[in-house]
């Protein structure tokens, strides 16, 4: 009797069963990952999470079509998190929609009670489409990266990117150059090899 061979990834069945609020066509999510409350985690089409993230649901995470979380990624939505069509996060970045004040006029840590942390930060974060934070980086409680802003390596983001098609850099995270939006035609040259 020959045993059923599982890969790296679960499988389409598997991923039904663990009780995502929504699943699309072709996602992949490594075994390795560790994901809670799947009730409020929706995934889009062909989007992959890969090896020893960790998504805490939280208020809800949604990922869009074509997105990728790369490996050893934190996303924690206390407050909820978005990641439009194309976008993601590298190796090693950490998202936050929740953040305790660490000035030592508020108490800190996930064992206290809110109401004695007179400074809590909640804000939902927000990825627009083909945005992207590089490795290491962290995004911190009420940031939205505009469409096509990508933030460098080792970035900190404590600040909306309103700017479409930016690029960030530093800790807190500053302008630094402008980005091409030519993606946005690959992406329609893309679109159509899928209906082939």
């Amino acid at each position: 009797m020959s045993k059923e061979i599982k890969t790296s990834f679960y499988s389409e069945e598997e991923l039904k069963e663990m009780g995502f609020k929504y699943i699309g066509k072709d996602v992949k999510v490594s075994r390795y990952a560790r994901i809670y409350k799947t009730e409020v985690i929706s995934i889009g089409d062909y989007s992959r999470i890969d090896d020893f993230c960790i998504l805490s649901g939280g208020k809800g995470i949604t990922i869009g079509r074509f997105c990728h979380i790369g490996c050893y990624c934190g996303v924690f939505a206390g407050a909820g998190v978005e990641f439009g069509d194309f976008s993601g996060v590298s190796g090693g970045a950490c998202v936050y929609s929740e953040s305790d004040d660490f000035s030592g006029k508020s108490m800190c840590g996930p064992a206290i009670p809110v109401e004695f942390k007179k400074r809590y930060k909640s804000k939902p974060v927000i990825f627009g489409r083909h945005a992207f934070a590089g490795p290491q980086s962290v995004i911190l409680p009420g940031v939205t990266l505009a469409d096509g802003v990508v933030i460098a390596p080792h970035s900190l983001v404590t600040r909306p990117c309103r700017k479409p098609w930016t690029r960030y850099i530093g800790s807190p995270a500053k302008y630094f150059a402008d980005r091409s939006d030519k993606i946005l035609e690959l992406e329609k040259e893309f679109l159509k090899t899928l209906e082939e």
